[in-house]
C-alpha cells in the first residue's frame, strides 16, 4: 500500500521508483494483494486525473506479472476500466478502432468485431447504427477483392448482432407503442 501511496501522492523520482518497484515485484506480491488495494483506489470518485491516470499505469504494468492469478480479477478490473473507456466518447473509440475493421490480418479484424460487440452492448445498437452502415459500405467496396472472406464476414457480424438489434427494436416499438 506505502508503494501505490508513493505512486499516487509522490514527487515525480519516487512516483517512478515506486512503480519500478511494484512492477519488479508484482508476483511476489500476488495478484490478491495488488488488485485489492488498486482497485478501490481507482474506483475512488474523488480521484483526480492525473492520480487516476497514474494508477491505470500501474494496472498496465503489473496486469501481466501474476500471470493466470490476474482472471479471477478481470471482471473487478473492467468494472473499474469500463467508465473511463466509456468517457472517452463513442466517437473517439469508433474513429480510433475504426481502420481495423478491414485489416488485412484477420485477428486483428476479430477482435476489433469482438470489442465494437462489447461497446454495442454497454451503450446500446442504436448508437452503433451510423458504424454498422459505414462497416456495410467497406464491405461491399473490398467485395471485390476478397468476395468469399467479405461476404462471410458480413453475414457473421450480422448474425452476432441479430438478437441484440432484434430485441432492440423490440423493445422501441414497445416504448413507443
Amino acid at each position: 500500500m506505502r508503494l501505490l501511496l508513493k505512486i499516487k501522492n509522490g514527487t515525480r523520482p519516487v512516483r517512478k521508483s515506486a512503480l519500478r518497484q511494484i512492477t519488479d515485484k508484482a508476483c511476489e506480491f500476488g495478484a490478491g494483494p495488488l488488485f485489492d488495494k488498486i482497485l478501490p483506489l481507482l474506483a475512488e470518485r474523488t480521484l483526480e486525473d492525473q492520480e487516476r491516470h497514474l494508477l491505470v499505469k500501474v494496472i498496465d504494468r503489473v496486469l501481466y506479472k501474476p500471470d493466470d492469478l490476474v482472471r479471477t480479477y478481470v471482471h473487478k478490473i473492467l468494472v473499474v476500466i469500463e467508465p473511463l473507456l466509456i468517457s472517452c466518447g463513442l466517437a473517439h473509440m469508433i474513429s480510433t478502432m475504426r481502420p481495423d475493421i478491414d485489416h488485412a490480418d484477420e485477428y486483428i479484424c476479430n477482435t476489433t468485431a469482438r470489442t465494437f460487440s462489447v461497446v454495442a452492448s454497454a451503450l446500446g445498437i442504436p448508437s452503433l447504427l451510423p458504424l454498422l452502415k459505414a462497416v456495410k459500405k467497406v464491405m461491399a467496396g473490398t467485395a471485390h477483392q476478397y468476395p468469399d472472406r467479405a461476404t462471410d464476414n458480413y453475414r457473421d457480424g450480422l448474425r452476432r448482432l441479430a438478437p441484440s438489434s432484434q430485441s432492440c427494436s423490440s423493445h422501441c416499438t414497445r416504448s413507443a407503442g
